[in-house]
């Protein structure tokens, strides 16, 4: 009840100090007049996850929850890419040195938080994936209320089994109630990537669009959402929400515990690092 209660007790915007755009070294921040605003992810060159960059967005949900015109949030990308997810940086540790372990807790800490903002939000979020979403951008969108994605050669899915990582027990649980048990199985051990129209035909996403009519498509979307009293829309939200965020906070400790021994496994960190450089060959 307490994101209901949040939301039903929002300050004026005139006691909030609206924050520019441009001071937000990630994203790019525009509020309509139409009753919600849009988040644009800005961080080069693929959006990917780090700290800062999660933190930035927790910033702009608190800030559009407590903004009495801004009853919606679409969110998309600056960049070819919605998002590559998890800035892999964050993971490579293989001296252990103790202060990044320490940044790996806060970081996934703080992954687990953003998830459960953007799930929980009273918000109407609707994801408008305007290039790739694997893995952590896949995550992102599947948080949303609604996703749209661009018609193209782009792909989507959680494919972190491709790096040696396991998808969190809550995202896997997320997928399954968004694509079916046997699907989620499959695609999660394979770590498979889908294209557009096949991401539809198993409901990993809403609708697909042309490019050029994402953002209008979106806008439109929202315009539905938007008619219907925010009372009803946010409590049958809540109630349908209540399970899966339960469990979560529940197990949230050990997620921390089992995703941190994972990344701190020597094999894991020997991968990583055969990734950076493979990626310093290609450059």
């Amino acid at each position: 009840m307490t994101c209901l209660l949040r939301r039903l007790h929002r300050i004026p915007l005139s006691n909030l100090g609206r924050r520019c755009a441009s001071t937000f070294q990630y994203l790019d921040v525009e509020h309509s007049e139409n009753g919600y605003s849009t988040l644009k992810l800005n961080r080069k060159p693929v959006n990917s996850f780090n700290l800062e960059f999660m933190n930035e967005i927790l910033e702009v949900i608190d800030n559009v929850e407590k903004m009495p015109e801004s009853r919606g949030l679409i969110i998309t990308s600056a960049h070819k890419v919605f998002s590559a997810g998890l800035d892999l940086t964050e993971l490579y540790n293989p001296e252990q040195d103790k202060s990044r372990q320490e940044r790996l807790n806060t970081f996934w800490s703080t992954f687990q938080e953003l998830s459960l903002r953007l799930y929980q939000t009273p918000l109407i979020t609707i994801a408008a994936i305007n290039g790739a979403a694997p893995a952590g951008g896949c995550a992102l969108s599947l948080n949303c209320d609604y996703r749209m994605m661009a018609d193209g050669k782009f792909t989507i899915g959680l494919n972190e089994t491709q790096v040696g990582l396991a998808a969190p027990f809550w995202l896997c649980q997320l997928f399954i109630s968004v694509v079916g048990h046997r699907n989620a199985e499959k695609y999660l051990t394979l770590g498979t990537l889908l294209k557009p129209q096949d991401a539809l035909k198993v409901g990993m996403i809403d609708e697909v669009v042309p490019a050029e009519e994402l953002m209008s498509s979106a806008a439109k979307e929202m315009e539905k959402w938007l008619k219907i009293p925010e009372l009803g829309r946010v409590k049958t939200k809540e109630l349908l929400r209540r399970e899966y965020v339960n469990d979560f906070v529940r197990l949230r400790g050990d997620d921390l515990k089992g995703f941190t021994g994972l990344v701190n496994n020597p094999l894991l960190q020997k991968t990583l690092g055969n990734y950076f450089k493979a990626l310093q060959k290609k450059t």
